[in-house]
């Protein structure tokens, strides 16, 4: 066989425009000096790459005149995806965006870290065929969008990462993006009072911090939210109307400022009521256990609850927490306890009094974090307290844990004595 035969430039044109289309627009212009038969094939790609990774750091200007002589040259065909990504000493220029957006692109992913304060231009936010928009923004301070107006009819998807989100932005989005179903927010910053859309299925907010006295989220159509924040910001979250919410993750870490009081707040932990599927994630609530036991009990009955995670607790101060979730959990299914830290602490706690009564729970998994470490001297602190569980249809049990882990032969134990329908212990050793 001789090997010096190219059978890629054999391949037809579509072929080779799909190939093409997963370089970066810079690699694949280089491909036109291969052969005659390459000479125009970079031209017609669906996907627009442009990164600035490969370009030195002054070369701002070089690369915005690749950008522009890339679009030039390139034929009228239809764009489905633009790329703009690059970390810039100065402002690159956007003279190009324009004709970019009359090539009806799909999709529009903005990625770039600037010195100066960057303004988007308007254009982006008239593009009728657009349904995916990522705008990330990193500069001397938040960067502000403030466009005229919005008239998106196709978008779908609105991602905005270290934005300052202000009340007008926010209501002129919902406004002229009537089809908007997935809206994420990362590390912006909030000058609003609500999130309001009858539309949105959708939605999270990671690290984002809030500036006012509280956020109202409004989403009858609701399927689901991610939430990452603070323990004090997520105070000001307010859930109104999620009625058809089923999947919701919760995450809180600790900050400066002392936590006391509610954490989560009635009508907030009232929202998630409907789910289906609950994570909650939680850095460490000693100080807030009885406000939180109190307020699940207040919020009623989680009655279509069939799957709950719990991660990261301090299990010393919050197991009970746990307990008080579970009874409120009537047609709970699988329960999966994340065990970051406290392993030994555990073992102790499996003797304390508490009831939990359930009809529905099929599985649980004990999680064992691989950096699980043994705090000394808390065993001395902790009262003693006894657990017992009566599940009547528990079938399956899964424990995942390090190796030679001596809390899953006591979990196996305690299950073993209160839980008479298990058939199947499965342990999983890391």
């Amino acid at each position: 066989m001789n090997r010096r035969i190219d059978r890629i430039s054999s391949l037809p044109d579509d072929v080779l425009t799909l190939i093409l289309s997963f370089l970066r627009t810079r690699d694949a212009v280089r491909t036109c000096v291969l052969s005659k038969r390459w000479k125009n094939i970079w031209a017609s790609p669906s996907v627009l790459n442009f990164d600035f990774e490969y370009f030195k750091p002054d070369d701002v200007q070089k690369f915005d005149q690749f950008v522009i002589g890339v679009l030039k040259n390139r034929g009228p065909s239809d764009l489905d995806t633009l790329i703009y990504r690059g970390r810039f000493i100065c402002k690159p220029s956007m003279r190009w965006l324009p004709k970019a957006v009359r090539l009806m692109p799909r999709v529009i992913i903005f990625n770039i870290t600037v010195v100066d304060k960057f303004r988007f231009p308007d254009s982006v936010f008239s593009c009728a065929s657009l349904e995916n928009l990522e705008l990330t923004y990193c500069s001397y301070g938040r960067s502000i969008i403030r466009p005229k107006s919005v008239a998106l009819s196709s978008l779908k998807t609105l991602k905005l990462g270290f934005i300052r989100l202000e009340e007008n932005l926010m209501q002129k989005l919902f406004l002229g993006c009537p089809a908007l179903e997935n809206l994420k927010l990362f590390e912006c910053e909030l000058y609003i009072t609500e999130i309001s859309s009858d539309v949105l299925k959708e939605l999270t907010l990671d690290d984002c911090w809030q500036y006012r006295l509280h956020v109202q989220i409004s989403c009858p159509g609701l399927v689901s939210m991610f939430i990452r924040t603070s323990m004090v910001s997520i105070r000001t979250i307010l859930l109104e109307n999620t009625v058809s919410l089923e999947n919701a993750c919760i995450s809180l870490y600790g900050c400066d400022q002392k936590v006391d009081g509610n954490v989560l707040n009635s009508k907030f932990l009232t929202g998630l009521s409907n789910t289906t599927k609950l994570e909650l994630y939680f850095c460490h609530l000693p100080e807030c256990k009885e406000q939180l036991v109190k307020d699940i009990s207040n919020c009623g009955i989680f009655n279509n609850l069939k799957s709950l995670k719990i991660g990261a607790w301090n299990m010393v101060n919050d197991f009970s927490l746990v307990a008080c979730f579970l009874e409120h959990s009537p047609l709970l299914e699988q329960l999966t306890l994340r065990l970051d830290r406290w392993r030994d602490i555990i073992q102790e706690m499996l003797g304390q009094d508490v009831s939990l009564e359930f009809e529905e729970l099929m599985r649980v998994k004990e999680v064992c974090d691989k950096k699980d470490k043994l705090r000394r001297g808390v065993l001395q602190e902790m009262p003693r307290q006894d657990v017992s569980f009566h599940i009547d249809c528990l079938d399956t049990v899964y424990i995942s844990c390090k190796k030679k882990d001596r809390l899953a032969s006591k979990m196996i134990s305690v299950l073993g004595q209160q839980v008479k329908t298990i058939r199947n212990i499965n342990i999983r050793e890391y």
